[in-house]
């Protein structure tokens, strides 16, 4: 009976879900990525700050500003983190 359920509502789900397409507006590099998160500070404008590290490799965390700006100009490939 639940099995059955999960499978009704496993199918429901993917023929209600829509195709969504994505165009790349470039990247920016991130050494060893683990927790991106968007972030802000009161007032400020939104970040991305991450948290890097990896298993032979000392952790950082990393800011990035200007997402907004850069999506809006198309400029994510300027974007650095520091």
């Amino acid at each position: 009976m639940i099995k059955t359920f999960a499978s009704v509502t496993l199918a429901a789900c993917a023929a209600a879900t829509t195709d969504i397409n994505f165009t790349s507006m470039g990247k920016f590099k991130v050494s060893n990525a683990a927790f991106p998160t968007l972030s802000k500070f009161g007032d400020s404008e939104d970040f991305l700050l991450v948290s890097s590290f990896g298993a032979l490799s000392s952790g950082a965390i990393t800011v990035t500003a200007g997402l907004k700006d850069a999506v809006t100009n198309n400029t994510v490939s300027k974007l650095k983190s520091v």
